[in-house]
């Protein structure tokens, strides 16, 4: 019996974790090594055709809050799937308030862009809490 394609799907994890390098710089040469120590092994030719290390980053810290004022505009830019959060201080005696999205459009065009702004009265806004604007797959602002 011959293994000749190895279906995509097949990973291998590494012979020691990889936690000793939290922290340290990713830059550089990386090797792999192979070695065939099964008993019996008959292979003497044996030819390794591509392979890949991904690295899975951990997320950056949250974006900044952002406290709105009366009156006072705020632009910003975001990358696609963006999120930035904004606290708005409402006086006790307020029953509604109103804010407007001016305008969400892809960067030096014109062209319009989905947006979803997504409402949470005491905490971060998460994709199961209202969404006031749009639809909660969509690009969150």
């Amino acid at each position: 019996m011959t293994l000749t394609e190895v279906p995509s799907q097949l990973n291998f994890q590494p012979e020691e974790p990889l936690s000793q390098l939290n922290g340290q710089d990713a830059f550089g040469e990386w090797r792999l090594e192979i070695w065939d120590d099964r008993v019996g092994a008959t292979n003497n030719n044996p030819q390794l055709d591509d392979w890949q290390l991904t690295f899975h980053l951990p997320p950056d810290n949250p974006p900044p809050v952002v406290s709105l004022s009366h009156c006072v505009p705020y632009v910003n830019t975001l990358p696609p799937n963006g999120i930035q959060y904004f606290v708005v201080d409402v006086p006790q005696w307020a029953t509604m308030a109103t804010n407007i999205l001016g305008f969400a459009e892809e960067r030096f065009t014109t062209n319009p862009l989905p947006v979803t702004v997504l409402f949470n009265q005491t905490n971060f806004p998460v994709l199961t809490n209202l969404a006031l604007i749009g639809r909660r797959t969509a690009a969150r602002v």
